[in-house]
């Protein structure tokens, strides 16, 4: 399903991946689901959960320091031990940007959690 949804653009020098981010994304133990809402482009969905709110707002915090830095800002949704990350594009497909925030958030949450 993601093949469909995730499409390669012209690489520029803040949106770049290699063939080996596009394949992770696909893998099922990514856990990203791709979702379309009724006339919107493709996104990517994903929940985490943490073992208490000190870990969520852990994981929120480090993940709005990646936000900045990649100069791409996810809709989060949250409550005390959940975070929900809709990775929308920034143009009308998916790219190397938003996989690469994906996989960087992945990234995050694991390691948030492992330190708690």
């Amino acid at each position: 399903p993601l093949c469909g949804a995730w499409q390669s653009r012209r690489p520029s020098q803040d949106n770049t991946s290699s063939q080996g981010e596009r394949t992770w994304l696909r893998r099922p133990t990514s856990r990203w689901t791709a979702g379309r809402p009724r006339s919107a482009p493709p996104m990517l969905i994903r929940k985490f959960e943490f073992a208490d709110y000190s870990q969520t707002r852990d994981f929120l915090d480090r993940l709005a320091e990646v936000s900045e830095e990649m100069g791409y800002h996810p809709s989060l949704q949250f409550d005390r031990t959940q975070v929900s990350v809709n990775v929308s594009p920034l143009e009308e497909t998916l790219g190397d940007l938003e996989v690469r925030f994906a996989k960087q958030a992945t990234e995050l949450a694991e390691q948030t959690q492992q330190a708690g």
